[in-house]
């Protein structure tokens, strides 16, 4: 089917269909033709959750432990801009160094570096430009957050093929332990839920347990962990999720404040019993 300028492929089968994990990272690949013209993407089938006894991500249906670091392209000469021996380098020792994981800190980064993510095997925490984010920030609907909501879906669209790519992130260590930024960090989880609802949706946070965004409410299929927030007065519309119709309690119930956002991280306090998840769909 074709829409906006959109053209969607539903029911094709892949040959040799095989699952993309950190074990045994299968690639596959789909070129499209039109016009005279193709374009070619790789693709790895795999599907991300939550164990529901444990709240553990898992990985295909198996709870995974996740091992490794931060990522700056912060190269000397070079700076933001690293040669392809330089990224063979950085793959090199994150296996030497046994890792699974790395967090693309604090900016999305190149689709060289997710090729080779992808090849590897390791997973990716996908991240916008954020280091700083204050609640003034978060709070300016006319002009920051304009902006942090074009460069997510910008950085949705240069990565959303790729397999590695398991968290959609923003914010890093901001003001979440803020009701009044609660609305801006709900807009970040919407846009990204729509856009893709296989994946899960983060952010790092530095305020413990004192974050305003940490009091979980409810678990949803589709929607992984939901943060409830007070009212904050005005709050955009994208941002409230009350009135979303898979949006329920476990009694289920609706739940009785606005749902204004997701999170994949979490500190416990100590003797408090985590809640379990419900597992996403496939992508």
């Amino acid at each position: 089917t074709a829409s906006g300028g959109t053209v969607r492929l539903e029911g094709v089968p892949v040959p040799d269909a095989k699952p993309w994990s950190p074990d045994a990272p299968h690639l596959h690949t789909l070129t499209v033709s039109m016009g005279g013209q193709s374009v070619t993407e790789r693709f790895g089938l795999r599907r991300f959750g939550v164990d529901k006894a444990t709240a553990r991500l898992t990985l295909n249906g198996e709870v995974a432990k996740l091992v490794g670091w931060n990522h700056h392209t912060q190269w000397p000469v070079t700076a933001a801009s690293p040669t392809d021996e330089q990224l063979d380098a950085d793959i090199a020792l994150l296996r030497k160094g046994g890792a699974n994981l790395v967090r693309g800190a604090h900016y999305p980064h190149d689709p060289r570096w997710l090729d080779r993510l992808d090849e590897a095997g390791i997973l990716f925490w996908s991240e916008t430009l954020g280091p700083a984010v204050s609640v003034a920030n978060t709070k300016d609907w006319a002009f920051f957050m304009v902006h942090q909501k074009r460069q997510l879906s910008e950085m949705i669209d240069n990565a959303i093929n790729h397999a590695a790519v398991f968290a959609w992130g923003w914010f890093n260590e901001g003001p979440s332990d803020h009701p009044e930024a609660c609305p801006a960090y709900g807009a970040c989880s919407a846009l990204a839920r729509a856009r893709d609802p296989t994946r899960f949706t983060t952010w790092a946070d530095d305020h413990k347990t004192s974050g305003a965004l940490l009091r979980a409410r409810e678990l949803s299929p589709m929607r992984g962990l939901m943060i409830d927030c007070p009212s904050t007065g005005a709050e955009p519309a994208t941002s409230t999720r009350a009135s979303s119709p898979s949006t329920t309690t476990p009694a289920g119930t609706r739940p009785s404040r606005r749902v204004c956002g997701t999170a994949s991280r979490r500190r416990w306090p100590r003797g408090r019993r985590r809640a379990a998840a419900t597992p996403s769909a496939s992508r």
